[in-house]
C-alpha cells in the first residue's frame, strides 16, 4: 500500500498491488494505440479507435490511479469511481470490518472503496494490505474523537455529502487529447499527412 503524506495532517491511502496492476495495465492501451499509429488507413477510423482506446485508458486510469482514501483529522474522504464520499468523524460508527477497510456510518450504511474491496485472496489471507489503512483510519478516529467535539466548519453532520458524483473532467480530457496526440503522431511519422 503507498502511503503519501499530503499536508501534514492528511493522510493518503493507495494499494501498491492495485498500483502495480494498473502500471502493467494502462499501457497495454498505449501499446495498442502504437499499433493503431503504425497502421495505413482512413482518418476516421484511425481516429476512432484511437478515442475508443483513450477511453479505455482513461477507465484504467479512473480505476487504479485516481481511486484513493484520504484521512483527515475532519473525516474520511474516499474516491471511487464517480463517486466521493466525505465522511466526517462525528458520522464514523466504526472502521474495518471482517479485516476489510469499509466505514460505518451512525446511520448503519457502510461505505468502502474499490481499491479496498473484498477479493478471495483477501478473504484467505486476512487482507493484509488493508491493515494499515485501517489503523491509520482509526488512529485518526481516536485523535479526533479526543479533541473537543466541534461542527465540522459550521455545517451540520446531516447536511454534509457522503456520496456525490465526482468526475475528474480535467484530468481525463488531458488524458484522452494525450492519448490521441500521442497516436497521431506515430500515425504521421509513419504514414505521412
Amino acid at each position: 500500500m503507498a502511503v503519501r503524506e499530503k499536508k501534514k495532517s492528511s493522510i493518503v491511502l493507495r494499494r501498491w498491488n492495485f498500483q502495480i496492476f494498473g502500471w502493467i495495465a494502462f499501457p497495454a492501451f498505449w501499446l495498442v494505440g502504437l499499433r493503431v499509429g503504425v497502421d495505413d488507413g482512413s482518418v476516421f477510423s484511425f481516429l476512432a479507435v484511437s478515442l475508443l482506446l483513450g477511453g479505455c485508458a482513461l477507465v484504467f486510469w479512473i480505476l487504479f490511479f485516481h481511486s484513493k482514501v484520504i484521512v483527515t483529522p475532519k473525516g474520511v474522504i474516499i474516491f471511487d469511481l464517480l463517486v466521493r464520499h466525505d465522511i466526517p468523524w462525528e458520522e464514523v460508527k466504526s472502521i474495518g470490518s471482517d479485516g476489510r477497510f469499509t466505514v460505518k456510518t451512525s446511520s448503519g450504511e457502510e461505505i468502502g472503496s474499490i481499491q479496498y474491496g473484498g477479493a478471495l485472496l483477501g478473504e484467505l489471507t486476512g487482507y493484509p494490505s488493508h491493515r494499515k489503512a485501517i489503523r491509520l483510519s482509526r488512529e485518526m478516529l481516536e485523535k479526533s474523537s479526543a479533541a473537543p467535539s466541534s461542527p465540522s466548519d459550521g455545517v451540520p453532520p446531516e447536511k454534509l455529502s457522503t456520496g456525490k458524483l465526482h468526475i475528474p473532467f480535467k484530468s481525463a480530457l488531458l488524458l484522452i487529447l494525450a492519448f490521441v496526440l500521442f497516436v497521431s503522431l506515430i500515425h504521421v511519422s509513419t504514414n505521412g499527412f
